[in-house]
């Protein structure tokens, strides 16, 4: 049985396919899903909540105060949703990482995604 391959997009076009592949590679390589995806609990326990892949902390899930932790090695306190943090710095909730325009970062350009991901979300050029 022959292997059809798809004909390569003209010159200068964008192969959305291959950028939407490349897309799925960084998410899976660099674990977004672990924080950025809310759980939900499955047959096995906890897992990812497909469904609201990459919608980060649930707006609806009000958190109480983190914990206080001892002076020591211990730096960090997790939410058993892991989209909530606590540490020396205060509390911090995952990002919405969605392409939605309203609710997540869609409005933005691909050169201020990337820079606010190597960054963070208040760095320069991002209005």
């Amino acid at each position: 049985m022959a292997t059809r391959s798809r004909p390569a997009p003209p010159e200068g076009a964008i192969d959305l396919e291959s950028l939407v592949e490349r897309g799925r590679y960084l998410v899976t390589a660099m674990a977004c899903n672990d924080c950025h995806t809310p759980p939900r609990t499955g047959a096995a326990g906890p897992e990812p909540d497909i469904t609201r892949m990459l919608s980060g902390h649930p707006q609806s899930l009000a958190m109480p105060p983190a914990p206080r932790l001892p002076k020591g090695p211990w730096l960090v306190v997790v939410g058993a949703t892991n989209t909530a943090w606590a540490g020396p710095w205060g509390l911090s909730y995952t990002a919405n990482l969605i392409s939605d325009k309203e609710t997540g970062p869609g409005s933005r350009s691909e050169e201020e995604f990337t820079t606010a991901l190597r960054f963070g979300p208040e760095s320069p050029g991002r209005e």
